[in-house]
């Protein structure tokens, strides 16, 4: 079972979690770092149009203090159909994009963080084809130091899973299709466990669970918080508009059963194709 969105104008059709009155953070995740992963299944009737995975930005929408996992419209990019998409300061890639596929469950996961090292002095990266570490996008294009962008959200920030933070702007970019395992940690996973983090509907490794921000294990619509996972966030997930529906699906390679294990297989063996064969070979899903 998963969480169903429609992509349907007006709709805002997803889960979401906005900023309150707290403070330092108004009640949401400190930007940077940040890690997320979660299963999407992509519709075979998702149209050829700008839809979104997870968000984390202000309404109305600005060119600044956001980013978004997504899929961006061949209108946009010239491209011959949607493309993935990485959003911050823009659309990333500027070209060479990648078409999405569907009809099929994609593991994803991103993280961010401020970096010195870099040439822009961040990184953010967007997976969205794990366990292939080649599937990925990143901010490489931009040129200047982005350190100080989005520092920390104002009042109109949310997250949103399934659609845009930015109704006002632009009413409609929902998923066509299902979401299910979201996990969301305040730290800048390691490529291994990402991958780990993705494929299971519960956190899974051991590093980083003092890190972890909040679950949304989305089994069904309702399933939006489990108290018997330590994590930060305190606050219940919403729906902002119209009700999402409980999907039909499973994504069948998420692990659903209980928590905090440690695969191995996973984390230290190369993350190429065999993985999946190691995932089906130890009953993952």
């Amino acid at each position: 079972m998963s969480l169903r969105t429609h992509h349907v104008a007006g709709n805002l059709e997803c889960i979401s979690l906005a900023a309150t009155a707290q403070t330092p953070w108004r009640g949401l995740p400190k930007p940077f770092p940040l890690s997320a992963t979660w299963a999407v299944y992509i519709d075979s009737s998702a149209p050829n149009d700008y839809m979104t995975m997870f968000s984390y930005g202000p309404n109305p929408f600005s060119s600044t203090n956001y980013y978004q996992a997504a899929i961006r419209a061949s209108s946009g990019t010239g491209a011959a159909d949607a493309s993935w998409n990485l959003g911050f300061e823009g659309d990333h890639p500027p070209s060479g994009f990648t078409l999405i596929s569907r009809g099929r469950w994609f593991y994803q996961g991103i993280r961010f963080k401020k970096d010195p090292a870099s040439a822009n002095k961040v990184v953010l990266e967007f997976y969205f084809d794990l366990p292939d570490l080649t599937q990925k996008l990143d901010v490489s294009d931009l040129v200047g130091d982005y350190s100080g962008t989005f520092l920390t959200p104002g009042s109109s920030h949310s997250l949103h899973i399934g659609e845009n933070n930015w109704p006002a702007t632009a009413n409609n970019e929902a998923m066509e299709g299902e979401f299910q395992g979201v996990k969301i940690w305040q730290a800048f996973l390691d490529q291994r466990s990402l991958i780990a983090e993705a494929f299971s509907i519960w956190p899974v490794v051991p590093r980083y669970y003092n890190a972890l921000w909040d679950i949304v294990p989305l089994i069904s619509k309702y399933d939006k918080r489990r108290n018997n996972i330590k994590r930060t966030n305190n606050s219940q997930w919403t729906f902002p508009n119209v009700e999402p529906s409980t999907g039909n699906r499973r994504a069948p390679l998420q692990r659903i059963q209980g928590s905090w294990w440690l695969p191995s297989d996973i984390l230290y063996s190369p993350a190429t194709a065999a993985t999946i064969s190691t995932l089906a070979a130890i009953g993952v899903g």
